[in-house]
């Protein structure tokens, strides 16, 4: 744009110098002369400016540029514009500033979206389900200590809300047992589950619980047993990712594979049962991770694969990275995946378009 302008401005000059110089030239002119100089000097680039601004396409506004980088069309990208101006004068628009989430979510300006579904959840007065729910996925998004209790406390009022709304009990779940509430995570899940969701919903929450049961010593889960009637493969979830048949995920692009071990001097100071969390994260942005695995009771070095099957978040996943990723691998005596002071772990840069196994060590502790 600085270049376009650049070049408006050299021709603005040429066709003042042509349209100018007669009445300059000419000897009766005088006084003027120069008057009408001085208008068309004024007046014609500011007639200029105000045609292209209302017949081009340019996004002025800084909010419907940040859209169409993001790949909105600009026509959409003014209605975003035109909903803004609207909400400013109607500022109890629920369904609005709904609209205005969704778009910053698509943009990935996740405060913005904090804030829109947060009008939403206020002038709904806490008795939206939807905005509730969107409000507390904006938070995790936004938030660099991902499960935060404002948010769990969000997916919890929704679920008082409707007891059966499936995204509540998804992310009411992930809070849940990020928060060390296996039973309740079990439980919303479960009844997840029997609401039978798309097969690419239901991989990602048999795996959950299958985790979940590991961790409370469920060896036969009954009731997970009777919702799955027919497996749903992960192939058949994720068909654009390379995977292994029942060893899990195998390695190639797209899917993040590392080989953990630890320090041997650190390697006492892990006590039974402690939990292993192998997490991705997006190296440039704060927020839940892109993918987690929970492991209980392993030997290290250990291989451990994650793919699109993984995400904590739908929509934030892997492939949601800009700048690429970090992967972490951290022995928690919290139990849950937010990291606390004591904890041992390890990093690594992971190029996920190459994914080719990285060695990842436990070497550091949190301060």
């Amino acid at each position: 744009m600085t270049l376009f302008i650049g070049i408006a401005l050299i021709v603005w000059l040429l066709v003042v110098a042509v349209v100018c110089r007669p009445l300059l030239q000419r000897s009766s002119a005088g006084r003027r002369g120069w008057v009408s100089f001085g208008v068309i000097l004024i007046l014609l680039p500011l007639w200029g400016v105000f045609l292209y601004k209302k017949s081009s396409n340019w996004p002025w506004d800084d909010s419907q540029r940040a859209l169409q980088s993001a790949g909105m069309p600009a026509d959409i990208a003014g209605l975003v514009g035109k909903l803004e101006s609207r909400l400013a004068r109607s500022p109890d628009d629920v369904v609005g500033w709904m609209m205005l989430g969704r778009s910053a979510f698509v943009m990935k300006d996740f405060a913005k979206a904090v804030k829109a579904f947060s009008q939403a959840y206020q002038y709904s007065h806490h008795q939206n389900a939807e905005a509730t729910v969107a409000y507390g996925v904006a938070l995790v998004l936004a938030d660099a200590q991902e499960f935060s209790p404002q948010a769990d406390q969000l997916f919890a009022e929704a679920l008082a809300l409707d007891p059966q709304y499936p995204d509540a009990l998804f992310y009411g779940a992930l809070a849940a047992r990020a928060n060390g509430r296996l039973s309740e995570a079990r439980q919303r899940w479960l009844a997840l589950l029997a609401q039978k969701p798309s097969a690419e919903v239901a991989t990602a929450v048999t795996e959950r619980l299958h985790e979940v049961d590991q961790a409370l010593g469920i060896n036969q889960d009954l009731e997970l047993a009777a919702l799955v009637q027919a497996p749903v493969s992960v192939e058949e979830a994720n068909p654009a990712v390379p995977l292994a048949k029942a060893a899990g995920v195998a390695p190639g692009p797209g899917v993040v594979t590392v080989t953990v071990s630890i320090d041997p001097s650190l390697r006492a100071r892990v006590l039974p049962h402690t939990p292993l969390y192998v997490l991705v994260r997006d190296a440039s942005t704060p927020g839940p991770p892109l993918a987690a695995k929970r492991l209980v009771d392993v030997t290290l070095p250990l291989v451990v694969s994650l793919s699109e099957a993984d995400a904590m978040v739908p929509g934030h996943s892997l492939h949601s990275a800009q700048h690429g990723i970090i992967v972490v691998a951290r022995y928690s005596a919290s139990g849950n995946p937010i990291a606390q002071s004591g904890d041992l772990f390890g990093s690594v840069a992971y190029d996920l378009a190459q994914g080719k196994s990285t060695p990842l060590q436990i070497n550091r502790q949190t301060p």
